[in-house]
């Protein structure tokens, strides 16, 4: 699903891209960052160390053809992420869906009142 556009968060590159929630405690059930990394990268970040050093801990991992819309506003709901919804939608995607871009507002919505 992922845009020309899309590239890895790491390096650029746009071969063999998955979106991954990335937590920052090892076995710890925490909203995590919104990435997209290429399969390189994906391992990199894996390899370095275990917080307290500047490591992840992958909570979840996707084909990015994979992801939807709807999948992509599942993370947010299920609470996998707490990202930017603008900016990961934009990392993911190129740009906002319709159907995110609805959900944003519900969410100011409910934040203003």
């Amino acid at each position: 699903m992922g845009g020309e556009s899309v590239r890895c968060s790491g390096c650029g590159g746009a071969e063999v891209l998955h979106v991954v929630t990335a937590g920052f405690i090892p076995g710890e059930r925490q909203p995590g960052r919104l990435l997209v990394y290429c399969g390189d990268c994906r391992r990199r970040q894996w390899e370095r160390p275990p917080t307290p050093g500047p490591g992840y801990a992958y909570d979840v991992s996707i084909p990015i053809e994979l992801v939807t819309p709807q999948l992509f506003l599942r993370l947010y709901e299920t609470g996998w992420t707490a990202s930017s919804m603008e900016t990961a939608s934009r990392l993911v995607f190129g740009r906002v869906p319709a159907s995110v871009r609805r959900k944003m507002a519900e969410r100011r919505a409910s934040e203003d009142g």
